[in-house]
């Protein structure tokens, strides 16, 4: 049995260390984005059934494409009821991805491989184009990615 000493035993501390850091920054940024709290405008998901922020996906060298079921029964109001209030909307019927499934997906992802964040849902291009005139998502007027990653620089002082 061969011993690792010397440079090999701190290069391979580094790269464990560096790997851990890559996997917490994607966990951050993507409980960023999937933020439900929708006193903000600046980051997280738009919140209605829940679907869009459940269709979040992590994915390693490629997107990960799945989404969320629909909730059909999921009645969203007009603005005459909801007058551009999160409050004013019926509860989220679709549950958050959880935790440790976030976890397992970050899990086997090693340097030099891609982490892709991404959104399959068929609105999500609309979100993310913000609020347009009268289309576009009164909830996330900024969107959801560009105004998410702005968040987690500042709050990390990358800018």
């Amino acid at each position: 049995m061969l011993r690792q000493t010397g440079w090999a035993t701190i290069g391979d501390r580094i790269e464990r260390e560096v790997t851990t850091i890559y996997r917490g920054a994607a966990r951050t940024m993507y409980e960023t984005i999937v933020d439900r709290d929708d006193t903000s405008v600046d980051s997280g998901s738009p919140l209605a059934s829940g679907h869009y922020s459940a269709s979040t996906r992590i994915g390693l060298d490629s997107p990960n494409t799945s989404v969320a079921p629909i909730d059909s029964s999921y009645n969203y109001p007009s603005p005459e009821v909801h007058k551009y209030s999160v409050y004013n909307l019926p509860r989220p019927t679709i549950r958050a991805t959880p935790s440790s499934v976030v976890t397992a997906w970050l899990r086997p992802f090693r340097l030099g491989q891609t982490i892709y964040i991404s959104n399959a849902s068929a609105y999500a291009v609309t979100i993310e184009r913000g609020r347009r005139g009268k289309n576009g998502s009164w909830q996330k007027p900024r969107g959801v990615y560009l105004s998410s990653l702005n968040k987690l620089f500042h709050s990390q002082g990358w800018y």
